[in-house]
């Protein structure tokens, strides 16, 4: 072979490799955007991620926000907005502080919850299933 057919040669197969790193970012791409194969490899491990963070069953209904005032069964929150809710627990309902269980008794006003839930009967406020206690910050 010549030497112009080796560089000849050499041409097609960089581009051979470039056009087959390419077609598989596209296609990587594609994947991530359309979030398909959610069951297949590169997904696997985000269906089995902190599966004891939130109990099951909870349907969506939430608050995150500062306690602005607390009774003996529920509390207000006031959220980012300065919209302001209402939070009712019962004995189901879990509190975590610091990774720990704690009791209703501990909460203090001021401090910043994460509420995760289902509407009332009434509708008009959030039962509790999981109150998890952030901390405080004056910020929100």
């Amino acid at each position: 072979m010549s030497k112009r057919q080796n560089i000849l040669t050499g041409v097609v197969a960089g581009a051979v490799v470039i056009l087959v790193v390419l077609v598989v970012f596209v296609v990587g791409i594609h994947i991530g955007r359309n979030q398909q194969f959610k069951r297949y490899w590169p997904f696997w491990e985000r269906r089995h991620t902190y599966r004891s963070f939130v109990p099951r069953k909870l349907n969506g209904h939430g608050v995150f926000g500062r306690i602005e005032s607390l009774s003996e069964s529920s509390m207000v929150v006031e959220e980012k907005d300065g919209a302001l809710k209402t939070v009712l627990w019962d004995e189901q309902t879990r509190f975590i502080k610091n990774h720990d269980n704690f009791s209703a008794g501990e909460l203090v006003e001021g401090e910043t919850v994460v509420v995760i839930g289902k509407p009332s009967e009434e509708g008009d406020a959030v039962v509790a299933r999981l109150v998890r206690v952030m901390g405080r910050r004056k910020d929100l």
